[in-house]
């Protein structure tokens, strides 16, 4: 694979930033906790910065790869603040974003189930109600069960307060773990990757130094920004330090329009 001039796209509420330079960090992983996201935009007309910093919660997708494609999305969220600083004659809005941070402190559900209810029902409402994607659900619905091999409830079931409690408590009854990536729902089982297509990645396709491994064999690799490297997914790792099958714990991001940052950080699992 070969790793030409950059791109980005940035869109926040109804505006197109795309076109202008800036600064992105984003911060992924596999827990439940909201991914992070914060984005520098240099020379932003004063109509725009007024109408950003006087809304909050506006829907925001960042992306970045390379030119001749859409570059692939790195972030889904919302925003949560918008701040206009100076640095000399530069003018810099900064925007604060969370993947789902509203939806994961807001949402409630509070409902009762008769008896015979199938677990899987109930794991729908609250996708539902949390407001995100179904994601991954689909490769789970038709086999769900709990750990004790009940795919209903006998006497019923009942919700009631935060949506995230009570997912978590069914999804972990099932052996399960579950997080939220671009606004959408990822279920994974406990010590496996996602079945998905794995990423290779080596000097050849933008390994960038060596990568580093500590006492509990979790790696630490550097590459060039690129599609496939969201948590949970499977990448097979080939250097000449250190080589083999890991899964994603957790990605960050950071690149700058113009500048030489443009790198992706993995912490890797066996």
């Amino acid at each position: 694979m070969r790793l030409y001039q950059r791109a980005w796209s940035v869109r926040v509420g109804t505006y197109d930033l795309s076109a202008l330079h800036g600064e992105f960090s984003v911060m992924q992983s596999d827990k439940r906790e909201p991914n992070t996201c914060e984005v520098r935009l240099f020379g932003l007309a004063s109509t725009t910065r007024a109408a950003l910093e006087s809304s909050r919660d506006l829907p925001m997708s960042l992306g970045a790869g390379y030119e001749g494609s859409d570059p692939p999305i790195i972030f889904v969220g919302d925003s949560r603040t918008v701040v206009t600083t100076r640095d000399g004659p530069e003018v810099i809005t900064t925007i604060q974003a969370r993947d789902f941070g509203r939806l994961y402190q807001q949402a409630r559900l509070t409902r009762s189930y008769g008896s015979n209810t199938p677990v899987v029902n109930v794991l729908r409402d609250l996708v539902t109600a949390m407001g995100v994607g179904k994601g991954n659900l689909g490769e789970f619905e038709a086999a769900f069960r709990l750990r004790n091999g009940m795919a209903s409830f006998p006497d019923g079931y009942a919700v009631h307060g935060p949506v995230r409690r009570s997912l978590n408590a069914l999804l972990r009854g099932a052996g399960l773990r579950w997080s939220i990536q671009n606004n959408a729902l990822q279920i994974m089982r406990r010590g496996e990757p996602l079945q998905t297509r794995a990423t290779y990645l080596s000097p050849g396709s933008g390994l960038v130094g060596s990568p580093s491994m500590d006492e509990k064999e979790i790696v630490t690799a550097v590459c060039l920004i690129q599609g496939g490297l969201n948590p949970g997914r499977k990448l097979v790792l080939s250097s000449a330090e250190i080589s083999g099958d890991y899964r994603i714990q957790s990605v960050e991001y950071q690149g700058a329009l113009p500048g030489a940052e443009w790198y992706a950080t993995l912490t890797l699992k066996p």
